[in-house]
């Protein structure tokens, strides 16, 4: 905020230096023009026009000098412009970062869902396998996750298992299996 009251008050300051130059240029050529009548006693056109001449003149160069300071301010302020996009598109892009899902960067075995199509049998292993890495590291099972973590729509994962509880039954069926195969071969 402090950055816009100081550019505030540098617009102000030009404007005023403008205003100012403006007037003593006029103030130039009243005084030249009441000097040629004081002097002649009366005005012939010829010497008001050289009066003329002479007053504009520094008019001119001073309306020259105010339109390059009015460029420069310009050039300025596109430059701030273009900087002020700049930090907004990084801004913009790191947030999207920070808030993108876990597999979007890196994170996770499947980072985008694959092209093609899936049978149901590999779909339904690929969400399994995926919902069973989120539950060994602790994370929050839900079936977007899920789907996130195995590189699937959610789509095809609420088509897989229709609900949260029947991905959780079947999780257990299959850790059940496990269990038993474990256990059948410490037997043998």
């Amino acid at each position: 905020m402090e950055g816009r009251g100081m550019e505030a008050r540098g617009e102000e300051q030009l404007y005023a230096d403008i205003g100012a130059r403006a007037y003593r240029a006029f103030a130039n050529v009243l005084d030249s023009l009441g000097e040629m009548a004081g002097r002649t006693g009366a005005v012939r056109g010829e010497v008001l026009e050289q009066a003329v001449r002479r007053g504009l003149e520094p008019v001119l160069e001073e309306l020259r000098h105010i339109r390059h300071k009015l460029e420069q301010h310009d050039v300025l302020l596109h430059e701030a412009t273009a900087g002020i996009r700049r930090i907004d598109k990084f801004t913009l892009e790191a947030f999207q970062r920070l808030n993108a899902p876990e597999g979007a960067y890196g994170g996770g075995r499947y980072s985008e869902p694959q092209p093609g199509r899936l049978s149901k049998e590999e779909t339904t292993e690929r969400a399994l396998e995926a919902a069973r890495e989120l539950m060994a590291s602790g994370e929050r099972l839900t079936l977007k996750a899920v789907a996130r973590r195995a590189g699937l729509r959610y789509a095809q994962v609420v088509y897989a298992f229709g609900r949260k509880e029947e991905l959780l039954s079947r999780l257990e069926e299959q850790g059940r299996t496990d269990d038993a195969d474990a256990a059948g071969e410490w037997t043998a």
